[in-house]
């Protein structure tokens, strides 16, 4: 993706911040709605099956693969 300007590292980490602040609840949501606890959630969570067959639990654990890799993202970026 071409950007037409470059952020700096702070204006980056901001938006980082920002969409944390924005998958995490919706995470919490999600996780909710198929009866885990959030605090129980493993960073690693799979749906069981099928998106056909369990789409709330593909919806969570495609939340949980974002949040992941913007929290990444965000500790990859100097200080």
């Amino acid at each position: 993706m071409d950007f037409s300007i470059e952020l700096t590292n702070s204006e980056k980490r901001t938006a980082a911040t920002n969409a944390v602040n924005g998958l995490e609840p919706a995470v919490y949501e999600a996780a909710l709605n198929v009866g885990i606890e959030p605090v129980d959630l493993a960073d690693d969570y799979t749906a069981p099956g099928s998106a056909e067959d369990y789409p709330l639990e593909t919806r969570l654990a495609n939340l949980v693969t974002r949040l992941a890799a913007v929290k990444a993202h965000l500790a990859a970026l100097p200080a």
